[in-house]
C-alpha cells in the first residue's frame, strides 16, 4: 500500500513541479520572508574498478538568509553499478547540526539506495532513486532520537551536447515512517565538466515542510564541486 499512494502522490508531484519551476521560480529573485540557505559540498569520487566506486562528500548548510553556519556534515559511501538499468549504494553520514541554543549537536545517518536509470534518446535520460534511512541525532548529550525515512526521488536530465552541459530537474518526496509524508523537494541546476576529471554543480531547490503550520518554504542555493580520481 505505501509503494501504491508513493507512485500516486509522486505522479502528481511531477506535475505539481513542471507547474511550480514554470510559473513560481521567476518570483525567488525577489524578497521573501521565507529563509534563503546556501549549500556547498566538496566531493571526492574514486573508481575502485569500472562498476564500484568510493564517494566521500563534506558539506556545510548556512541558514538565516545565509548568515548562519548550522550544519556540517562528512558522508561516506559505496555505489555499485550492476548493469546499464540498475545500481545501488550504501553510506554512513555523521553530522553536526546547531540546536535553538546555539549549539552543535552530533547524529547519524545510515542510508542504502536504489536506483534505476534509463535513457529516454541520445540527450535525455530519466531516473528513480530510493532510499531508505536511519537518522540518529543526541538531544541535550544524553538522549538519542531515532528517525527512520523512505526517500523517493526521480530526475530527468538533458544534455546540452554543444555546450557539454547537462540540465536537470528532479523532485524527492520524504516519508516518515509510521508517521506521514514529511516534505517534498523541487530542484532544477546545471552540471558541466571544467576540466578534466572536475565537475561543478550549480542547482537550486525549494523545499516545501508538510508538518508546520503553517507550511514552511525553505529557498537553496546548492553549489557542488566533485573530483573524479
Amino acid at each position: 500500500m505505501l509503494q501504491i499512494s508513493l507512485f500516486i502522490i509522486m505522479k502528481k508531484e511531477i506535475i505539481h513541479s513542471v507547474i511550480f519551476f514554470i510559473y513560481f521560480i521567476p518570483l525567488f529573485l525577489f524578497p521573501q520572508d521565507n529563509d534563503h540557505q546556501t549549500w556547498t559540498n566538496l566531493e571526492l569520487k574514486y573508481s575502485y574498478t569500472e562498476r564500484v566506486d568510493f564517494v566521500f562528500d563534506g558539506g556545510l548548510r548556512f541558514t538565516d538568509n545565509s548568515t548562519l553556519l548550522s550544519k556540517y556534515f562528512f558522508d561516506f559511501s559505496m555505489k555499485r553499478k550492476c548493469s546499464n538499468i540498475f545500481s545501488f549504494a550504501l553510506g554512513i553520514r555523521p553530522f553536526f547540526k546547531k540546536n535553538n541554543d546555539l549549539f552543535f549537536e552530533r547524529g547519524t545517518r545510515f542510508y542504502g539506495d536504489a536506483r534505476f536509470k534509463r535513457s529516454i534518446n541520445k540527450q535525455m535520460d530519466f531516473s528513480v532513486r530510493t532510499r531508505i534511512q536511519t537518522q540518529i541525532e543526541e538531544e541535550f548529550g544524553f538522549s538519542e532520537n531515532v528517525k527512520n525515512k523512505i526517500r523517493e526521488k526521480v530526475k530527468l536530465v538533458y544534455n546540452l551536447k554543444d555546450f557539454d552541459l547537462d540540465v536537470f530537474l528532479s523532485l524527492e518526496l520524504f516519508y516518515l515512517f509510521g508517521e506521514s509524508f514529511e516534505k517534498v523537494r523541487y530542484n532544477m541546476g546545471l552540471e558541466k565538466a571544467l576540466i578534466h576529471n572536475l565537475n561543478v554543480n550549480i542547482n537550486y531547490l525549494v523545499q516545501n515542510e508538510f508538518n508546520t503550520n503553517p507550511r514552511e518554504l525553505v529557498f537553496v542555493l546548492r553549489s557542488n564541486i566533485r573530483y573524479n580520481f
